[in-house]
């Protein structure tokens, strides 16, 4: 009664825009149920980036039909039948995508794993470098203080 009542009060603005906006909601669940994005949900047959007067129906492939031999089924065959193929993209599709992203992953872990090691080869190396750069050092200082108590101790330096 309230609706009704509701209803019988609206101005003629106001039917027109309830009207205007339970038609566009009806729109977007039938956009919806064929498969739109959200972001191709505000399409219409004469406002889209394709300049598809169509847009908003299904297109029937009637050559394919008549190849596969499919044309003696009945239309809500045909839709079943669509359905059934669409939702088995869709599950391919996210198959596909999880199965990248798995890859992703993995190559991201080995490039991470290569880094590592890059990493751990380079620390041994500097530790190697440093130990023998620590013994020149000392060899030379060996080898200096040796000279100059050879020099020191020589009987025959001038």
């Amino acid at each position: 009664k309230e609706k009704e009542l509701k209803k019988a009060l609206e101005t003629p603005e106001e039917k027109r825009a309830r009207r205007l906006a339970k038609k566009q909601a009806k729109e977007i669940k039938k956009r919806k149920e064929m498969g739109w994005d959200d972001e191709e949900l505000n399409y219409t047959n004469t406002d889209n980036p394709y300049g598809d007067t169509h847009l908003l129906e299904t297109f029937i492939w009637h050559k394919k039909h008549e190849k596969e031999g499919t044309t003696h089924l009945s239309e809500a065959e045909k839709v079943r039948r669509n359905q059934v193929k669409r939702e088995e993209m869709k599950r391919e599709l996210a198959s596909v995508k999880r199965r990248r992203q798995e890859r992703e992953q993995e190559r991201m872990a080995r490039d991470e794993e290569r880094e590592m090691m890059q990493r751990e080869k380079e620390g041994a190396y500097y530790q190697e470098w440093e130990k023998q750069e620590d013994m020149i050092y000392e060899v030379q200082s060996t080898l200096s203080s040796f000279d100059a108590w050879a020099l020191r101790t020589n009987p025959w330096r001038c």
